[in-house]
């Protein structure tokens, strides 16, 4: 059928005869638009999620990656309001314990996450006040 509004002789399929009109035909998106579209409803879906979660732990396990939970749930409960601001100063006394360890050689200490929560208060500082410290840590 090249012309809208055209009808088909009768087609048999599996469920019975048919006749078909056409009333449009739209044009193929470009490829950037179908990858754009297609990422989107791939992102929405839940079971994308599931394999993103499942892949995470999959890369954990083969790369060896030992986490210390207990010491990061210390940290956090330690926190305060100055944690949102420029005023907050890392603790020192636990700087030397192991956050978390990839394989063999590849180890994070607690000293090594308070710099980084030092260098990224600009971030924490855009959330700005009204925000809960435990939600952001």
């Amino acid at each position: 059928m090249t012309e809208d509004g055209t009808y088909t002789k009768p087609v048999e399929t599996s469920i019975g005869w048919h006749i078909i009109k056409r009333i449009s035909k739209k044009p193929t998106p470009s490829y950037a638009q179908s990858k754009r579209r297609l990422q989107a409803r791939i992102a929405k879906d839940p079971r994308y999620d599931l394999a993103k979660k499942a892949l995470i732990e999959k890369i954990k396990s083969e790369a060896g990656l030992k986490e210390n939970r207990d010491e990061l749930k210390t940290f956090v409960v330690g926190l305060d309001e100055t944690f949102l601001s420029y005023k907050w100063t890392a603790p020192e006394e636990n700087a030397e314990k192991r956050l978390f360890t990839i394989g063999d050689d590849f180890v994070v200490k607690m000293g090594d996450f308070h710099t980084y929560c030092q260098r990224s208060v600009r971030q924490r500082a855009k959330r700005g006040t009204g925000v809960k410290v435990k939600s952001v840590a």
